[in-house]
């Protein structure tokens, strides 16, 4: 399911299968995000939920949180987009809503409300689920969304971040995997109009990609789920 949209125009430049239903994979962090950054300053602190590690599957993909660690939702929501950081999204979740039962609430509200009719998130995280379904077409309209917020864009254009030393834990340090925007990896793909972006592979979900890009006067998103 493919779409590319132009913000200042309304146009729908390409689409393919563009409302077929199809796993969103981690994608679904983009929508976490704009929600955490509509309910809280960048600057809050956050004191991570005791026992972390145990809400989230072995061998998903995490910055090692520390039980009662303190950290600020600036530095966790890089993790999120950057580093598909399962624990920083578990806990921004908390954070906001207690639970994350009442934060995926709040998800799929949030998604109808921008009018994706043809979007339903099984978990917070975009893990894998049978019951996690979305399109390209809705894809777009949450990043659409998302993208209205400065601190969203910024934590989307970042090619490397680095969260200060807790309490518990060193400093943490990564690079973004967006090699449409960042080139000192892998040259192959790199683009100075993409402007920044979010993408995973996952063997039951395939490859999906959501960037955002500007060139010649124009705004764009574009997501491909599914490949």
């Amino acid at each position: 399911s493919v779409f590319l949209y132009e913000i200042n125009t309304d146009t729908v430049v390409y689409a393919y299968n563009p409302d077929t239903k199809v796993h969103p994979g981690t994608l679904a962090k983009i929508l976490l995000s704009m929600i955490v950054l509509e309910n809280c300053n960048i600057d809050d602190k956050v004191t991570v939920t005791e026992g972390i590690q145990s809400y989230i599957p072995a061998g998903a993909g995490n910055i090692q949180l520390k039980s009662n660690e303190v950290m600020k939702v600036g530095d966790l929501l890089h993790a999120v987009i950057m580093q598909n950081a399962n624990d920083a999204a578990v806990a921004l979740a908390h954070h906001v809503s207690g639970t994350t039962g009442d934060f995926l609430q709040l998800m799929n509200n949030r998604a109808k409300q921008l009018g994706c009719a043809n979007t339903e998130f099984g978990n917070i995280s975009g893990l894998y689920t049978a019951d996690s379904f979305s399109t390209g077409r809705d894809i777009a309209k949450i990043l659409r969304e998302a993208i209205k917020n400065e601190d969203f864009r910024e934590i989307m254009s970042a090619q490397t971040y680095t969260i200060p030393e807790t309490e518990m834990m060193k400093e943490r340090s990564f690079n973004t995997q967006n090699y449409f925007i960042y080139d000192r990896d892998l040259q192959d793909f790199f683009d100075d109009r993409v402007t920044g972006g979010m993408q995973r592979y996952h063997e039951k979900t395939g490859a999906s990609i959501a960037i955002t890009a500007a060139s010649k006067g124009m705004s764009y998103v574009a997501v491909v789920l599914g490949a």
